[in-house]
């Protein structure tokens, strides 16, 4: 499991454990997920060992432990329009780089339908086309590479 699996497996089993991420994964979405999971405190593994100790001792007292960098990012992240699952789909075929025939015949759907899917993508990650969309989706972590 991924870290932000596991947390999701302590909320289901009713724990109260106090949980800090500390990963080297860093895109404006794992930072989200992990938050939206439950996560009271995100770190870098290389944040120096003081940080780390302060960061223990603010959850273990019931608080939210973000730097500000990565508070940043996530308030950012925030702000945006959630992508559609069918939206995030068509990212993934996008990223290939078929066209939105192909595409719509992969998914069974019109042509025109994934170019407006892929015009609301671009609206909502505010690119300016197809390629941008795909290189920006893959940066903020909301597709993979290998998707």
């Amino acid at each position: 499991m991924s870290g932000v699996e596991t947390l999701l497996a302590l909320r289901r089993g009713a724990h109260d454990a106090r949980v800090i991420i500390l990963t080297s994964f860093e895109t404006d979405e794992d930072i989200y997920r992990a938050v939206q999971a439950g996560a009271q405190g995100y770190l870098l593994k290389d944040t120096s060992l003081k940080e780390m100790v302060e960061a223990i001792r603010t959850v273990h007292a019931g608080k939210k432990y973000i730097p500000r960098d990565i508070a940043s990012r996530l308030a950012e992240r925030m702000m945006r329009t959630d992508l559609t699952p069918r939206e995030i789909e068509i990212l993934k075929l996008l990223s290939k780089g078929p066209t939105n025939k192909q595409i719509g015949h992969a998914l069974g759907i019109s042509e025109n339908t994934v170019k407006n899917h892929v015009n609301s993508v671009i609206e909502k990650l505010e690119v300016s086309d197809r390629t941008e969309a795909a290189t920006t989706a893959i940066q903020r972590g909301l597709i993979l590479v290998d998707d």
